[in-house]
């Protein structure tokens, strides 16, 4: 397993950073695994947290979910 270097993307998004990325790999020898990752990081002064997204293979429920989680995703005061 490992990470596609040219998926790798990191947004700044002012009170949070967006990273995301793709992790390959063989799960076994006739099935090549794709996990499409969507971590965000919301960060103020001592306090840091950490949102997790994870799905197999691109699908377009999964795109769809993504675009949920990411209406909701906000650093509160």
């Amino acid at each position: 397993m490992g990470v596609s270097k040219d998926s790798v993307k990191v947004e700044d998004r002012g009170s949070l950073a967006r990273f995301a990325f793709t992790v390959v790999g063989q799960a076994s020898k006739d099935d090549t695994r794709r996990m499409d990752n969507v971590a965000y990081l919301l960060g103020r002064p001592k306090h840091c947290t950490m949102v997790h997204f994870m799905s197999e293979g691109g699908t377009k429920e999964a795109a769809a979910l993504l675009e949920q989680v990411e209406k909701t995703v906000s650093v509160g005061k």
